[in-house]
């Protein structure tokens, strides 16, 4: 499993959300999943985003973030987000 130090924005990460219509997952509630319990799994490998992340906001919501790997090692890009299914949890 690759390091993930820190995490970094794409610069639309809640236009992506907002224009597949699903609930915004804000970037603050993204950091706060980053730096709880999370969860890092493998994304599908017909996907261009190479890992997934499964946290919780300090309020308790469950989301999932798409990340894709920056340039800078340990360092990954939030590319969009959303609620994370019952299924998934």
């Amino acid at each position: 499993m690759p390091a993930f130090d820190e995490l970094v924005f794409h610069e639309n990460f809640e236009e992506h959300q907002a224009h597949a219509g699903r609930r915004v997952v804000t970037r603050v509630e993204a950091l706060e999943a980053w730096d709880g319990d999370r969860r890092m799994i493998p994304n599908r490998k017909s996907q261009r985003a190479q890992y997934l992340m499964l946290g919780y906001t300090a309020a308790g919501r469950p989301i999932t973030v798409v990340l894709l790997e920056a340039r800078a090692r340990g360092t990954w890009r939030a590319y969009t987000a959303w609620d994370t299914k019952p299924t998934d949890r």
